[in-house]
């Protein structure tokens, strides 16, 4: 086999960097929810009253449970799923910090989904197409 060239490795270093900064906007986003869902429940009270119901406790809990298995399964099944992680995000964070919640998280979805994503899918067939050049050459 013949040595790669170049601009052939740096395509695969940046896809390679790309898709662990994706991985990691995805854990980061799964590991922050579950962490803030249970810290806001319990008996926490504000004023003599009660700031989460019991039923939205459940809720929460449960969502954020269902949040750790989808994200595991989005890691093995790539792209299809990843949208189900952040918009469950998305929502178990607006109700807890309310819009800045969502927005940060709308963030993170943004630039994982528009930026980190589509740099790695570039870079990706980029090193494909040179590894077929240089393969011929």
């Amino acid at each position: 086999m013949k040595k790669k060239s170049e601009i052939t490795k740096k395509c695969s270093k940046l896809s390679r960097l790309f898709l662990v900064l994706s991985f990691f906007c995805l854990l980061g986003v799964v590991i922050f929810t579950v962490i803030a869902v249970f810290s806001h429940i319990g008996g926490e009270k504000e004023q003599g009253m009660q700031i989460i119901s019991r039923e939205l406790e459940t809720m929460l809990v449960s969502t954020s449970i269902t949040i750790v298995v989808v994200a595991v399964l989005a890691f093995f099944i790539k792209n299809k799923i990843r949208p189900t992680v952040y918009m469950l995000a998305i929502i178990i964070n607006g109700i807890l910090f309310k819009e800045v919640g969502m927005y940060v998280m709308l963030g993170v979805y943004g630039l994982d989904e528009f930026v980190f994503s589509l740099l790695h899918k570039h870079y990706h067939a980029r090193a494909i197409i040179n590894k077929e050049i240089d393969r011929r050459v």
